[in-house]
């Protein structure tokens, strides 16, 4: 899994940079912050999280542009999304549809970095027009 995180340290974290420097300039009220970390002995993730300053205590203040790596035997699972914060959790963009768990996200190969390059337009461009929009009602990103 170390050769991945390498891979995506190296070539996403500074579009991450870019997009949070642009977002900065573009919405005064939000905090940007790029990190990386584990989540546990197995997980790893890169992290484009924006802060909504201005939202009121109804309202989901936090909204994440997430990449993870799960290690899960001979390769890790990939996956990246665009997802409200807490309580909400409510994914709006995913690169994976339909998963259950990480056991389900593609390996991490050649094939879905390809993918995840051509994904990451639609993730910046969605983020940054739900930043525009501004927090939401934690009622209007519960589920079903």
């Amino acid at each position: 899994m170390k050769t991945w995180i390498s891979k995506l340290e190296a070539e996403i974290r500074p579009q991450l940079a870019s997009l949070a420097e642009r977002i900065e300039r573009a919405f005064p009220r939000v905090r940007v912050s790029v990190e990386s970390h584990y989540s546990g002995p197995a997980r790893w993730g890169l992290y484009l999280s924006c802060l909504f300053t201005d939202a009121g205590p109804d309202q989901v203040d936090q909204l994440d542009l997430g990449i993870e790596l799960c290690e899960r035997g001979a390769a890790p699972g990939l996956n990246a999304d665009l997802c409200w914060g807490h309580p909400s959790g409510r994914v709006e963009l995913c690169l994976t549809e339909d998963w259950a768990s990480p056991r389900d996200w593609p390996a991490a190969d050649e094939e879905s970095i390809e993918r995840l390059r051509a994904f990451l337009p639609a993730l910046f461009r969605d983020l940054e027009r739900l930043l525009a929009a501004g927090p939401v009602d934690v009622t209007s990103c519960r589920g079903p």
